[in-house]
């Protein structure tokens, strides 16, 4: 119940086993309110409740965690597996909740309902530890964002990103997530918070990174620019030249496609304006364009059989 693709790969690996099942039911996806009440029922078992002024901010850290949504619209990430995930959060609160009591000096200060309810403060603490467990690694100087971050720093773009969907997917996962944790966890985590501030820092430094790149290679005094000109001086024919051009020329194209592909994704909005209409990948067509035109204007018979011998 709940993994459609992974069935229908399941059915369609043995062509005769499909055959075989002539009738199929569909689950839909448990919305955000499906899961608070399965938290609630949880939270019951174990002779617990929360307070009432909590409500959103516990359905907050769920739809953080599982990133549900209660329209049965978004897309579902299936490692939390909805209920499981719940299960997960609840155990963290409940645990908070007894690590909290266990620090009372006085317990005879403490009555029932003390015992019985989980506060805003085990659910601040329960958040904290899950956006650790989510976002840590991806947001450390080891993490993809990170590495990527400093590869376009040094002009390096095709060294994690040929501008397919598997090389961005890391990278906008992590950001969807932590626009999820900025939209979803208000209330339940500080903008202070070490992992929380790590990530922000990096979807900032990623952002800051592809505007500079892009003008590294495309800009008035870019890569391309300088290659045209030394295309049209006629200095373009050693091979040297000829090699810093056709990287420049691939450097180039994987960062556009990139663009593109974060340009169409959820996260274009969340980088900024010019990610989001496209003006960064505008920048580089002119002149990656005009490069090529005037490189093939100028390559001769010989330098193109050349060329070709070199391929």
């Amino acid at each position: 119940a709940g993994y459609e693709k992974e069935m229908e790969t399941f059915f369609h690996s043995n062509p005769g086993f499909n055959s075989r099942v002539p009738f199929t039911f569909h689950f839909d996806d448990y919305s955000c309110n499906d899961l608070v009440k399965i938290g609630h029922l949880q939270l019951t078992e174990s002779d617990l409740q929360l307070q009432p002024s909590d409500e959103e901010k516990f359905k907050g850290l769920i739809r953080f965690a599982s990133g549900c949504c209660d329209d049965n619209s978004c897309r579902v990430n299936r490692v939390n597996g909805n209920g499981r995930t719940v299960r997960n959060i609840v155990d963290s609160v409940t645990t908070q909740q007894t690590f909290r009591l266990s620090k009372v000096s006085d317990t005879s200060t403490l009555d029932v309902d003390d015992y019985m309810t989980v506060n805003l403060q085990d659910l601040q603490a329960a958040t904290t530890w899950h956006v650790a467990d989510v976002l840590g690694r991806a947001c450390s100087p080891a993490g993809r964002i990170a590495t990527v971050t400093d590869a376009l720093q040094e002009g390096k773009v095709t060294a994690y990103l040929d501008g397919s969907d598997a090389d961005l997917k890391p990278i906008t996962n992590t950001i969807e997530k932590i626009a999820l944790a900025r939209s979803s966890l208000q209330g339940l985590i500080s903008e202070e918070d070490e992992v929380f501030k790590a990530c922000q820092n990096r979807t900032q430094a990623i952002t800051g990174a592809l505007a500079a790149v892009v003008e590294r290679f495309c800009g008035p005094s870019g890569q391309l620019v300088g290659f045209h000109t030394t295309v049209q001086s006629g200095d373009a024919s050693s091979d040297e030249m000829m090699d810093a051009i056709e990287d420049g020329t691939s450097q180039t194209e994987a960062l556009m496609q990139s663009l593109a592909r974060l340009m169409h994704s959820t996260v274009g909005d969340t980088l900024g304006q010019s990610f989001a209409d496209g003006s960064l990948v505008e920048t580089c067509e002119s002149p990656l364009r005009t490069l090529r035109e005037g490189k093939f204007q100028k390559v001769n018979v010989g330098e193109l059989l050349a060329m070709g011998q070199r391929g």
